[in-house]
């Protein structure tokens, strides 16, 4: 009996010996096969929760640099800082899938020295290129009361631009657009929902609310240009020269003007401060006296021709 029990500790012994190469358990630690749950291994800890509970950190295989391998019938996963700067993770996989939402502390999600790309549903919506620039597939909604703020360009100063390749760029906008400055209710320039052009009015948040009574250019304040070119409704009064025009004698135009305080066929003070005027219209009428004041010139001018001639005429009978 003796040499059998002899025997059985030396086998035990000598089973321990051979895979304590493979699974080393202390003493008084194990529980491998305990009473609570007998199918689970535990390493450090005496009740396995699972089926191998370690109580400790893990290292994987030299070869892998300390790296955990999980493999499965469908490829691995290492697990584990393979080099001093980066935690890792790689996979023979062509994807990660992650059930839940992912959260990251510090904010940041980059990439190495390869362009960053989002995608939805497999197919790309956002590129941020390794230079910076940042490449959009869709369109950008904003909620009510948000902001899209730009960076700045190489000159330093912050501003929006449109590159294309395109013939054309667009903007699109539902009414009315305006372009304010320092969170001033007057906008510099309002792009009406109409095609009209606004300039210097004060904005507000109704619809339809066109500043441009019909005009394709609305300005409130003055204008200084160098240049005006009107292509259309040009000035055309030349029908004063015409033989049949019906010009006022000078008697007529006198009585006129004292009756009325203002030239024929030109409004008076009062009808153009309450109503304006238009320029193309102005011109017109300015140049229609100035031609009905020639043709006056060229009377008065032919009256003192017949005079001068009469009057020499008068001198040479008296020096006879």
């Amino acid at each position: 009996m003796k040499i059998k029990t002899l025997l059985l500790v030396a086998f035990v012994f000598c089973t321990f010996t051979v895979f304590s190469q493979t699974l080393y358990v202390p003493g008084g630690t194990s529980g491998i096969g305990n009473g609570v749950h007998p199918d689970n291994v535990g390493i450090g800890i005496q009740l396995a929760q699972e089926k191998l509970h370690i109580e400790g950190a893990m290292r994987g295989a030299y070869s892998n640099n300390g790296a955990i391998k999980v493999s499965t019938g469908f490829g691995y996963v290492d697990i584990g800082p393979k080099n001093y700067d980066f935690a890792t993770f790689y996979t023979d996989r062509a994807k990660y899938y992650f059930d839940k939402e992912i959260q990251v502390n510090t904010g940041q999600i980059g990439s190495v020295n390869t362009n960053l790309h989002l995608r939805t549903g497999g197919t790309t919506r956002l590129t941020i290129g390794t230079n910076g620039d940042a490449t959009f597939t869709g369109s950008i909604s904003l909620p009510d009361n948000k902001w899209l703020g730009f960076g700045t360009f190489q000159e330093g100063y912050p501003r929006l631009a449109l590159h294309h390749n395109g013939t054309h760029g667009y903007i699109d906008y539902m009414d009315n657009l305006h372009f304010r400055a320092n969170y001033n209710w007057i906008s510099a320039l309002t792009l009406y929902g109409n095609g009209t052009v606004g300039v210097g009015f004060g904005t507000t948040y109704s619809s339809n609310d066109y500043k441009n009574q019909g005009y394709k250019l609305a300005v409130n304040g003055g204008i200084i240009c160098e240049e005006v070119m009107v292509i259309n409704d040009v000035p055309d009064a030349d029908f004063v020269f015409e033989e049949d025009y019906n010009l006022l004698s000078i008697s007529e135009l006198e009585t006129f003007i004292n009756g009325n305080k203002h030239l024929p066929n030109i409004p008076s003070a009062e009808q153009f401060k309450k109503e304006g005027y238009k320029v193309g219209d102005m011109d017109e009428m300015l140049l229609r006296k100035i031609e009905e004041f020639s043709l006056y010139l060229i009377q008065l001018n032919k009256q003192v021709e017949a005079l001068k001639k009469e009057n020499k005429e008068l001198r040479a009978s008296l020096n006879q």
